[in-house]
Protein backbone atom coordinates (compact mmCIF):
# COMPACT_ATOMS: atom_id res chain seq x y z
CA UNK A 1 0.00 0.00 0.00
CA UNK A 2 1.33 3.44 -0.43
CA UNK A 3 2.67 5.32 2.49
CA UNK A 4 2.21 2.20 4.71
CA UNK A 5 5.24 0.96 7.00
CA UNK A 6 6.05 -2.06 4.45
CA UNK A 7 6.21 0.95 1.20
CA UNK A 8 9.05 2.95 3.76
CA UNK A 9 10.84 -0.19 4.49
CA UNK A 10 10.90 -0.72 0.39
CA UNK A 11 8.94 -4.25 0.73
CA UNK A 12 7.71 -5.37 -2.94
CA UNK A 13 4.80 -6.94 -3.69
CA UNK A 14 6.21 -10.33 -4.65
CA UNK A 15 8.47 -10.48 -1.80
CA UNK A 16 8.52 -13.92 0.70
CA UNK A 17 9.02 -13.29 4.43
CA UNK A 18 11.81 -15.57 5.68
CA UNK A 19 11.93 -14.60 8.48
CA UNK A 20 11.00 -11.62 11.61
CA UNK A 21 13.70 -10.67 13.77
CA UNK A 22 16.05 -13.09 13.26
CA UNK A 23 12.84 -16.18 13.80
CA UNK A 24 12.37 -18.26 10.81
CA UNK A 25 9.03 -16.81 9.62
CA UNK A 26 7.59 -20.54 9.35
CA UNK A 27 8.00 -20.66 13.34
CA UNK A 28 4.91 -18.34 13.33
CA UNK A 29 1.32 -19.45 13.00
CA UNK A 30 -1.34 -16.81 11.13
CA UNK A 31 -2.98 -15.79 14.41
CA UNK A 32 0.97 -14.74 15.78
CA UNK A 33 1.64 -12.93 12.52
CA UNK A 34 -1.30 -10.85 12.96
CA UNK A 35 -0.93 -9.83 16.38
CA UNK A 36 2.98 -9.24 15.72
CA UNK A 37 1.94 -6.83 12.96
CA UNK A 38 -1.01 -5.43 14.99
CA UNK A 39 1.08 -5.30 18.11
CA UNK A 40 2.35 -1.43 19.67
CA UNK A 41 2.34 1.46 17.15
CA UNK A 42 6.49 2.44 16.36
CA UNK A 43 7.71 -1.40 17.50
CA UNK A 44 10.62 -2.05 14.81
CA UNK A 45 10.64 -5.62 12.83
CA UNK A 46 13.48 -6.40 10.79
CA UNK A 47 12.70 -8.53 7.75
CA UNK A 48 14.65 -10.92 5.58
CA UNK A 49 12.87 -10.81 2.52
CA UNK A 50 13.35 -13.08 -0.62
CA UNK A 51 12.26 -11.16 -3.81
CA UNK A 52 10.93 -12.62 -7.02
CA UNK A 53 14.28 -13.03 -8.85
CA UNK A 54 15.25 -15.39 -5.89
CA UNK A 55 17.85 -12.77 -4.43
CA UNK A 56 17.75 -11.72 -0.40
CA UNK A 57 17.16 -8.38 0.87
CA UNK A 58 16.80 -7.13 4.65
CA UNK A 59 13.95 -4.40 5.63
CA UNK A 60 13.18 -2.62 8.67
CA UNK A 61 9.14 -2.12 9.25
CA UNK A 62 8.16 0.49 11.84
CA UNK A 63 4.52 -0.37 12.84
CA UNK A 64 2.04 2.60 12.73
CA UNK A 65 -1.49 2.55 12.97
CA UNK A 66 -3.62 3.22 9.98
CA UNK A 67 -6.63 4.04 11.37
Amino acid sequence: MPNSPAAAAGIEVDDEVISINLMPASIFTLSQLDRMLHSEDGRTLLLVLRRADGNLHTATVRLKRQI
